[in-house]
């Protein structure tokens, strides 16, 4: 799960980052390890876990899905961290759908979207 924490410094790293800041994670174009399951998630180390939700502070996080076995393997993420911290995370199928939901303005430029 060591990949998980490296993108965790890189967020918390970023200098625009803030405690309580929304973001999204646009995995369209990834596909998530299988591994990344409830079974998995359950014996995350929670110390590093509830470290990095500390920082984080109270936001919502949407991940974006292209296929069937992400969108469940995020699902499954989050039922096993939502009692565990203050962030709400949502998956969603359409890009337009998680912008709504974390009430980003309909007419934000695309470029500040792209995946990175």
């Amino acid at each position: 799960m060591e990949e998980i924490q490296i993108s965790f410094e890189q967020i918390f790293n970023d200098p625009d980052f803030s405690q309580g800041l929304n973001y999204i994670r646009d995995c369209r174009y990834a596909k998530l390890p299988e591994n990344w399951n409830y079974n998995r998630m359950s014996t995350v180390s929670t110390n590093r876990m509830e470290e990095n939700m500390k920082v984080m502070g109270r936001c919502q996080v949407a991940w974006v899905i292209n296929s069937e076995l992400d969108f469940a393997l995020t699902n499954q993420i989050r039922l096993v961290l939502e009692d565990r911290d203050n962030v709400d995370r949502q998956s969603f199928r359409d890009i337009d759908e998680a912008l709504n939901w974390l009430g980003v303005p309909a007419n934000i430029d695309p470029k500040e979207l792209e995946p990175v």
